[in-house]
């Protein structure tokens, strides 16, 4: 499991994110058609106009936010917001957290106008810590009926661990603003109560992307772009698979014709320059599959002594077990038998090194 993620370096990469002056701007321009939506709310003449900038400012700002999120978890780069606007009916899959969130407010309307108040702070309370979950996994799988797969979003909170305390940190903020602006001294002014509580919303989907990515690997996002330092180990990785595989293909050349010595000094001359325990596993792991075992057994035999000279007793114990159970014939080399003998003192094996001369 992904260790989790440092609460500075999580502070530091949300803030950079959600308060870039380009991200900080769009929640300035959302904020004055969410403004006169709730502004025209209290009136029924007004009403339709002001359910639309309500749906039009908060589904904006959401799917947008939903592109962030998705790219941060995907490892792509972080979209512009103006498609969120002018392209507004483009990318319609990045409505799915705002459909999502706004099933649960009316369903919550309902709860609340049918069983009374205490019915809705119960579902409240269940609800709520749920929703940077639902967040997190509807912005990535674009389902918006994800959110009633209690198993599967109890699985990212568990994946995520102490790190899902901070989206509840986040989630919390949003709450906090919302419960002591009433008891401000002095009120704030609608637009920018709106222009806040956008931000915040940025916030907490920002955080959600941040994390996501973090424990990509545990939650099997299909990561396009990963972190540069991986992709270097990436490429060292590969260019050590694609030298050993042509090692490989020489010596096999070698043992197929039946010239074991020149097959066996060639992975050898290699294993001298990487003389590490990876280097001789993956060459005996990719050799257990040839037709003949012999090369396999003469190479574990060179792993042995390998072994041995590092007084590697129990990997060298399990290599000659491996390899007696293949072959019952198998022997180390006469100057490693003695310290053979005393690893199989005890075992079923011990009475067949008795033969080894």
């Amino acid at each position: 499991m992904t260790n989790a993620m440092s609460t500075g370096a999580f502070v530091r990469k949300t803030l950079s994110i959600a308060f870039d002056p380009a991200v900080v701007f769009f929640c300035a321009l959302i904020a004055f058609p969410l403004t006169f939506g709730l502004s025209l709310s209290g009136s029924l003449q007004w009403l339709v106009i002001a359910v639309f900038l309500i749906v039009y400012s908060t589904s904006a700002i959401m799917k947008f936010a939903t592109q962030v999120t998705r790219a941060l978890a995907l490892g792509q780069t972080v979209p512009s917001a103006q498609n969120a606007v002018f392209d507004y009916f483009r990318m319609s899959w990045a409505f799915a957290p705002w459909l999502s969130l706004s099933m649960l407010a009316a369903l919550g309307a309902v709860v609340g106008l049918k069983l009374g108040d205490t019915a809705l702070i119960v579902y409240a309370a269940l609800v709520l810590p749920l929703v940077p979950a639902i967040i997190a996994v509807v912005s990535v799988n674009c389902q918006p009926l994800s959110m009633l797969r209690l198993p599967e979003l109890l699985k990212v909170i568990a994946i995520m661990g102490v790190d899902y305390l901070k989206l509840l940190a986040c989630w919390a903020l949003i709450a906090l603003v919302e419960l002591v602006q009433p008891f401000l001294p002095v009120s704030m002014p609608l637009l920018v109560h709106a222009f806040v509580f956008l931000l915040q919303m940025m916030l907490l989907f920002v955080a959600a992307g941040v994390l996501l990515f973090q424990h990509r690997v545990a939650l099997d996002i299909p990561v396009e772009r990963e972190e540069k330092h991986i992709r270097q180990q990436w490429q060292r990785d590969a260019a050590v698979l694609s030298e050993r595989r042509s090692v490989l293909g020489r010596a096999y050349v070698f043992f197929s014709r039946g010239n074991a010595p020149s097959g066996l000094e060639c992975l050898r001359d290699y294993l001298r320059e990487h003389d590490d325990d990876d280097s001789w596993q993956w060459f005996l792991d990719e050799m257990r599959g040839w037709e003949q075992r012999n090369p396999h057994l003469m190479l574990a035999r060179n792993y042995f002594s390998h072994l041995v000279a590092n007084d590697d007793r129990a990997g060298a114990a399990q290599l000659l077990l491996t390899c007696m159970s293949i072959d019952k014939d198998f022997a180390p080399h006469p100057h490693d038998r003695g310290y053979a003998r005393r690893l199989l003192d005890g075992h079923a094996f011990a009475p067949l090194a008795e033969h080894w001369r």
